[in-house]
């Protein structure tokens, strides 16, 4: 995906990321649906010049689920259902994918093969990272800002020119 073709706001989803200077570079873009999978993943949103606004790094856990409480007759596929909130194994109503996109951290994932044999797990996901950028309007790193800022050095400002200013 070309930086032209990001849209500003819209979440945008990748297998990792490089570098450690901000700000970081998305690396290995995959859609929402892989993103869900997987163990690991991160979330990046750009500004109309392609620059990143923000960086996400989610961790996720899957556990067994008890599958009494499924619905009867799922078709083979993958459905989601919301975890209930009183915190018991058992999931509430159905969600769709598109209801499973982070900042949700906790719902329910019932994978159903063609022979109908039904796999449920209970989905948490963590944010372990999450990096907020903003630039001068030659481009440039404005500020750095690690969030909650609550850690010393979780914010850095730079000059018009990219240098640190401390």
């Amino acid at each position: 995906m070309s930086e032209s073709s990001y849209r500003p706001g819209e979440l945008y989803f990748f297998g990792g990321w490089s570098g450690y200077d901000p700000p970081v570079n998305p690396r290995f873009p995959i859609d929402y649906a892989t993103a869900e999978g997987k163990a690991a993943f991160s979330v990046f949103t750009f500004d109309a010049g392609g620059r990143p606004l923000s960086f996400e790094k989610w961790l996720v856990t899957r556990s067994p689920a008890d599958q009494s409480a499924l619905p009867d007759g799922l078709p083979p596929g993958v459905h989601y259902f919301e975890s209930s909130a009183s915190g018991s194994s058992v999931p509430d109503r159905v969600l769709s994918l598109e209801e499973t996109r982070p900042p949700v951290a906790d719902y329910h994932r019932a994978v159903v093969d063609d022979g109908g044999a039904t796999r449920l797990e209970r989905v948490q996901r963590v944010r372990m990272i999450h990096h907020v950028y903003s630039y001068w309007e030659n481009g440039v790193l404005r500020e750095f800002r690690s969030e909650p800022a609550t850690e010393p050095g979780s914010v850095a400002t730079y000059d018009r020119s990219g240098n640190e200013v401390r």
